[in-house]
């Protein structure tokens, strides 16, 4: 048995990412909604803090790309990006929203800032959700707060799992600066 029942599943694990992009733009209760209608039981999303503190399913930083509002979503009060609309009808759900509407679905969720992460922390222990969602980051700093402070699920990083590897081929020096001596910078790189 998992030490979270967000992995036990047999077999290969199909992840709809944002949603399904053709039942709605992406990261919206219509994507999702779609996802979960063709029998997707995982769901992948990100979260950005308001400047008022609630957390929002949503990719970008800014909301220019997708919305009609612009700026970034850490500058603005929730009742602004309230009104925002992406394709002119869906509102930017709040991550609560979803979590509410897919009681059934497991959710990987990839905060996108430090402020992100703990109200992230706070809603999953306040839905009682700490089995159905597993945190992902491209920041080991913030996995190991999520796995180590607070038991969640989270991932390795990046830096983590190349000192695995290098550690079971029996080279455990490799990642500390000798065959690999960038490994340190790895997991301060967001990607995309």
């Amino acid at each position: 048995m998992a030490e979270h029942a967000f992995l036990e599943h047999g077999g290969v694990l199909a992840f709809a990412h944002r949603g399904d992009h053709q039942a709605g733009p992406e990261n919206t209760l219509s994507a999702f909604e779609g996802a979960v209608q063709q029998g997707f039981c995982y769901l992948e999303t990100d979260v950005h803090c308001s400047k008022d503190g609630v957390l929002l399913a949503f990719h970008d930083d800014r909301l220019d790309r997708v919305t009609d509002q612009q700026g970034l979503i850490a500058q603005t009060d929730y009742a602004l990006i309230r009104q925002a609309r992406i394709r002119e009808t869906e509102q930017i759900p709040r991550l609560e929203s979803l979590l509410e509407a897919f009681p059934d679905a497991r959710f990987n969720i990839d905060p996108k800032s430090d402020a992100a992460v703990w109200a992230l922390i706070d809603i999953i222990r306040h839905m009682d959700a700490e089995q159905r969602v597993c945190i992902g980051s491209f920041y080991g700093r913030r996995l190991r707060w999520e796995r180590e402070l607070y038991r969640l699920c989270a991932p390795h990083g990046a830096a983590e799992t190349t000192y695995a590897r290098f550690a079971s081929l029996g080279l455990r020096g490799a990642a500390a600066g000798g065959l690999c001596p960038g490994a340190g910078m790895v997991e301060q790189n967001p990607g995309c």
